[in-house]
């Protein structure tokens, strides 16, 4: 006789896909399930490394614990930051990080939609000299969706000639590259989180590479 397996049970792992973001009972005892911990939902943020000076995997339930976590080391360049997330955290949330360090002479974003208060942020940012030059690559619905806060970017085009601008394209992706070159600083970030408010599980690539920052740059 066939084995019944539960139809949200993708994967084939006893438990809900994600390994155990579900309410369903298991065993914790059971070996299998041992090996399934890592991805199992805990209201901590967790930190894995592998392959040291490389790769570094990381959780996190809310902005906050995102934040905390990424404030323990400095972004190395060369490394892989790979996160998964569940909460509050947006795409802001990482770029919050990585200026709250770095001065970014140049600042790539394309992405699906922008809020209002999200883009103060980004004007915020300018207007201070934390981001040089800002170039944003937006869907080209946004026009459509967010009419007022698509005027405040034109209006903020105008008055900062040469800092700042902002594309409508046919475009879904989510992707983010920038570079302090005085102090050899480079990132890309591309993950599946748009700029609003993501309550939802999400995850991103931290890469610092200049090379990798380049391509990412060009293909916008």
């Amino acid at each position: 006789m066939a084995e019944r397996r539960d139809p949200r049970d993708t994967f084939g792992l006893g438990v809900a896909s994600w390994g155990g973001l579900g309410k369903e009972h298991v065993d914790r005892q059971d070996p299998c399930w041992q090996e399934r911990l890592p991805f199992e939902r805990v209201r901590r943020t967790k930190l894995y490394k592998k392959y040291v000076e490389a790769f570094v995997n990381r959780r996190a339930f809310s902005e906050v614990e995102l934040l905390e976590a990424l404030s323990y080391e400095d972004f190395k360049q060369g490394c892989v930051y790979n996160f998964l997330t569940d909460g509050d955290v947006d795409a802001l949330s990482y770029l919050k990080a990585i200026v709250n360090r770095h001065q970014l002479n140049e600042l790539l974003i394309a992405t699906w939609c922008i809020s209002g208060l999200d883009w103060l942020t980004l004007a915020h940012w300018v207007e201070e000299g934390r981001i040089g030059r800002l170039a944003m690559r937006l869907s080209f619905t946004y026009p459509s969706f967010y009419p007022d806060v698509w005027q405040r970017i034109k209006t903020f085009i105008y008055e900062h000639k040469g800092r700042c601008e902002a594309k409508c394209v046919k475009s879904h992706g989510k992707v983010m590259a920038g570079a302090n070159e005085a102090e050899g600083f480079y990132f890309t970030a591309q993950g599946s989180a748009n700029f609003n408010t993501n309550p939802r599980v999400e995850n991103c690539c931290l890469q610092f590479d200049k090379g990798r920052m380049n391509s990412r740059g060009t293909s916008f």
